[in-house]
Formats: C-alpha cells, structure tokens, sequence
C-alpha cells in the first residue's frame, strides 16, 4: 500500500526505537499484548513525546470502557482481531487523515 513498516520486537524496543526516531514515524499501529510493554504502555509513552502522532491499537477483548478512555487520551482508533488486511489499511489511512 506505499507505506513503510517498521516492526519492533516488543513494547521496549518500539519506544526506545520511537525515542531515537520520532520525526520519521507518522503513525503508531501497536498491539494490546506486546512482551516487556504492552501497546498502552508503548501508547502512554509515545504520547508523552509526540501527542499528536496517530496511534492505533489492535486488540481482540478489550472493552468498550476501556476503549473509549483510550480514545480521550488521544488514541485514533481500536482495531478488533481477527481483521482484513483492507480493515487495516482503511483504519490507518483514516488516523492519518483525521485531525487530533
């Protein structure tokens, strides 16, 4: 689809990687269960240097409260598991096109 991946191993090497790297990242696209840091670990602390950098988190069973705290702190979007590769690539083009 034109965009460049960048896949980390766990949740400490994403943000150690976003801290080196945080003007070439446009969007975060981060699992809820991630070794070391879960995705709102990665998210809450990704969110502290960049607020405004659209954050998606892919989740099978979180729950709808939980989601939209997520949301108020600036989270763009949950997406459910099992998703299609299109459901994907809708839910980033829209973090990216949307304003915080």
């Amino acid at each position: 689809a034109g965009f460049r991946v960048i896949v980390c191993g766990d949740g400490q090497e994403a943000i150690d990687f976003y801290r080196k790297h945080s003007n070439s990242i446009d969007l975060a696209l981060l699992d809820y269960r991630m070794p070391r840091r879960d995705g709102v670990e990665v998210f809450d602390s990704i969110q502290k240097i960049s607020p405004d950098l659209p954050a998606i988190l892919m989740s099978g069973n979180l729950a709808g409260a939980e989601i939209r705290n997520l949301e108020r702190r600036g989270l763009r979007s949950v997406l459910r598991k099992p998703c299609s590769r299109d459901e994907v690539l809708r839910t980033v083009r829209a973090a990216l096109d949307t304003e915080p």
